[in-house]
């Protein structure tokens, strides 16, 4: 199902300082289409979408940013982004990590979307379904380098999981995302789903439970758009440039609506996370409107060479990306 607007003509914001939409354009849809949704947004709904660019530095209260935002007349309105500094008070990797739990956990009819992997790939885990992986992580896993030396040796070099294949995403145990990785899933969603029950898709069947949460990652949402998935997080003119042509698209083809405020925000940015994290909303706001599926609802993506019922197969070990 492809995310196309009704109408080609500009129209005027009807929520006062949000950003009006532009003229829309119908777009092919990414490899990651689904169709079956087990959350039914309307217009009514006023269910609030959070998307969070996660990190899992020291500073993380500087690197992590949040943004919310609520749906109206099938859009996604985005009022308010800020750092994990800003919002919780404090900088410090553990403190952000507890705050960020607390935050999910009070937010009873919320959809999260966090771009760092959920899982790794088969080839290096112990256990043939998610949940056991994500039971084991923190005892297998000592710290980020022992993820990546234990998986490299295990996978006898980077392995992909068959989401990020289909991506374009990197090894979850690169050394780039170790740490995104390692802190992502020991310190927030193995929390958040052992001792709390949060659901997440399509491992977790949501349908019992309107909260959630879905993994999300950034650039691929921006491909799917046809925008800049790289080049945006720098302090040069061109890259400013390219974040706040990013903001636009989405504006134009993403069913986004934002505080005028926020186009400041994300133009300042130079490392580009707030832009990230309003694009891990736009993606987490389309899994719930066309997802999250349950895993006897999901299909293989065009572009898996292999059957639906080894997709499943793969994404219940693995984990899957909504883009």
């Amino acid at each position: 199902m492809s995310i196309s607007q009704s109408s080609s003509v500009q129209t005027t914001s009807r929520v006062a300082g949000m950003a009006p939409r532009r003229n829309a354009r119908r777009i092919n849809p990414w490899v990651f289409t689904h169709s079956t949704p087990l959350i039914v947004m309307t217009s009514s709904s006023g269910r609030r979408i959070y998307g969070v660019d996660f990190s899992g530095a020291r500073d993380a209260g500087r690197k992590v940013w949040i943004a919310g935002g609520y749906v109206a007349d099938d859009e996604l309105v985005v009022e308010d982004c800020r750092s994990a500094a800003d919002r919780f008070g404090t900088t410090d990797r553990t403190a952000v990590f507890e705050e960020l739990r607390g935050f999910v956990r009070e937010r009873s009819d919320c959809l999260f979307g966090f771009d760092f992997p959920f899982g790794l790939p088969r080839t290096v885990v112990d256990g043939d379904e998610w949940t056991t992986v994500i039971d084991g992580f923190a005892d297998r896993f000592a710290d980020p380098a022992h993820l990546r030396e234990t998986c490299t040796e295990d996978g006898d070099g980077h392995r992909l999981r068959a989401t990020d294949a289909l991506a374009g995403a990197m090894c979850p145990y690169n050394i780039r995302i170790q740490y995104q990785t390692y802190y992502g899933v020991s310190a927030v969603l193995h929390p958040l789903v052992t001792d709390h029950g949060i659901p997440v898709s399509p491992m977790t069947n949501p349908e019992a439970d309107p909260r959630g949460l879905v993994e999300v990652y950034p650039a691929a949402t921006l491909a799917r758009y046809g925008l800049h998935r790289d080049g945006y997080k720098e302090a040069t003119g061109r890259a400013t440039t390219r974040r706040t042509r990013n903001l636009e698209g989405l504006v134009e083809r993403a069913d986004l609506r934002t505080a005028d405020s926020l186009r400041e925000t994300v133009a300042a940015d130079d490392e580009g996370d707030a832009l990230d994290s309003i694009v891990a909303a736009c993606a987490t706001f389309r899994a719930a409107r066309e997802g999250p599926l349950s895993m006897e609802d999901l299909s293989a993506p065009e572009g898996f060479d292999g059957t639906d019922e080894a997709y499943r197969e793969a994404v219940g070990v693995e984990g899957h990306i909504y883009g």
